[in-house]
């Protein structure tokens, strides 16, 4: 689902003050209910409205395919924004409840909080939001929705509540590493982190796993006495003997700065790995 939302907030962006649009994050049962019933009305197409100084206003979808898509025309988006606006929201017609790859990297421009909902012939799903000011999740406990809280969301809220740590979030598609993409490779590397040779990991190390994939697609952290946090999909977040997972464990990774050093032990990871592949 692509949206166009986003270039228009860069525009207006530019225009105020950046506590304009920092508010609230509960919203009331009222504007929940508008919110649905707007969904409901707009089905099959995609719904699209903003949350502004706590109360819903529907937009008109303007995408060439609101069945697949959504945009919010200029003036009505720079209007809202010279406002006080809370949230971005739209629905998701028999769709997944969790944001796509272009939704993620739409909110990360906007830095403001988005929502989500599922709308099909029967029902209209309860709202998910993530983004801007929307706490933190317990590290332990929580419920896997691709993109909000998945296992790399994990890694990041671990990082900035043990640590003090900020790791940027990236846009990230459903089975991504089924789209000859490779995130963790691609982006660690940047972030901080140096490859850890032998030895016994670190609290706060960070382990890569291949789960059926020729690719890391998972990650956890060490916690101390022999256990991992991480969160698979379709199951909670919790902690785990490393011992498990020690077939699926590709590196260990630790939090250095030093990003130069890893860019270059993680090529030589990939090499290896991809010389493994054709064997």
């Amino acid at each position: 689902l692509q949206s166009k939302v986003w270039r228009n907030w860069i525009v207006a962006y530019t225009c105020i003050p950046r506590r304009y649009y920092r508010n609230k994050i509960m919203f009331s049962d009222k504007v929940i209910a508008e919110i649905k019933a707007h969904a409901r009305s707009e089905y099959p197409k995609e719904s699209c409205g903003l949350v502004i100084n706590g109360g819903y206003f529907a937009c008109t979808n303007t995408a060439e395919d609101p069945y697949k898509d959504f945009t919010i025309d200029n003036g009505t988006y720079i209007d809202a924004v010279n406002l006080w606006l809370d949230a971005v929201v739209h629905s998701h017609p028999d769709g997944k409840r969790c944001p796509s790859g272009n939704d993620m990297r739409s909110q990360i421009a906007m830095d403001v909080t988005w929502g989500i909902l599922v709308v099909t012939k029967e029902i209209e799903s309860d709202i998910i939001w993530w983004g801007g000011d929307i706490p933190t999740p317990p590290l332990l406990g929580r419920s896997f929705v691709h993109g909000i809280t998945d296992c790399y969301a994990l890694i990041r809220d671990y990082h900035k509540l043990e640590r003090g740590i900020i790791l940027p979030d990236w846009p990230r598609d459903i089975e991504w590493w089924n789209k000859n993409q490779d995130l963790y490779m691609d982006n660690f590397a940047e972030q901080g982190f140096e490859m850890v040779h032998g030895g016994t990991p670190e609290i706060g190390d960070t382990c890569l796993c291949r789960l059926f994939s020729s690719v890391n697609n998972h990650a956890g952290v060490y916690v101390g006495g022999g256990l991992m946090l991480h969160h698979l999909q379709n199951r909670i977040s919790c902690h785990e003997p490393v011992y498990r997972w020690m077939n699926h464990i590709s590196t260990w990774l630790r939090y250095t700065r030093k990003s130069e050093n890893l860019a270059v032990g993680l090529q030589q990871l990939q090499t290896t790995s991809q010389s493994l592949d054709h064997e």
